[in-house]
């Protein structure tokens, strides 16, 4: 008895602690992740279900990104400090289904045709677009650690050739940005650093 009433304390500390660390729901009021070089990004899920990550923009305003399930980038928009809804979006489409990509597995991975449009529809670019699904293995965020899916993703356009590395986080439903590669070979790494939910 001594032994479980010395062990309490911890207990209830330590469930205080996992508790602090957000969870899916708190994707409705947002999620705040910083992570070095310097990069803050607050997620959030709209109703119809995809997930928006912003990120502050010079000057003020913000980029947005819209992600099918927290992963694929289907819109993009930004939004200077006067407004308050995007004048409109560039769109991304794919040449197979969405759906088909969700639950995410690993050693998994698909590849197709990603074609960008503008706000007016025009076509801006189309590009090879690809994807594979790493190993699982756990992402530790400040105080927090998650499961994580690695997955990288390829565009090859007109414009060269990039490799961009997510960290999926299922229990979230979001992906962190984990660094990118250019054709050049050059890297640039992300490190998450803390990560909180907005009250």
């Amino acid at each position: 008895m001594r032994h479980l009433l010395f062990q309490l304390p911890l207990l209830l500390a330590s469930t205080a602690l996992a508790a602090a660390c957000p969870v899916a729901k708190d994707l409705g009021d947002g999620i705040r992740l910083t992570q070095t070089p310097a990069y803050t990004a607050v997620f959030r899920r709209d109703p119809s279900g995809a997930v928006i990550e912003s990120e502050s923009a010079e000057g003020g305003g913000s980029y947005n990104y819209v992600m099918y399930n927290g992963l694929l980038e289907t819109a993009f928009f930004e939004l200077d400090p006067s407004q308050k809804a995007p004048r409109g979006r560039d769109r991304f489409h794919y040449s197979f289904a969405l759906e088909d990509v969700f639950p995410l597995k690993p050693w998994t991975g698909q590849t197709g045709i990603q074609t960008h449009y503008d706000a007016d529809w025009t076509l801006i670019a189309q590009s090879n677009f690809g994807y594979r699904v790493l190993s699982a293995d756990q992402l530790e965020i400040g105080d927090c650690t998650y499961d994580r899916l690695p997955v990288e993703t390829y565009i090859v356009g007109a414009d060269g050739a990039r490799m961009v590395t997510f960290g999926y986080l299922p229990d979230l439903g979001l992906s962190v940005l984990m660094g990118y590669q250019e054709s050049d070979g050059s890297r640039t790494t992300f490190e998450p650093v803390s990560i909180a939910a907005i009250e």
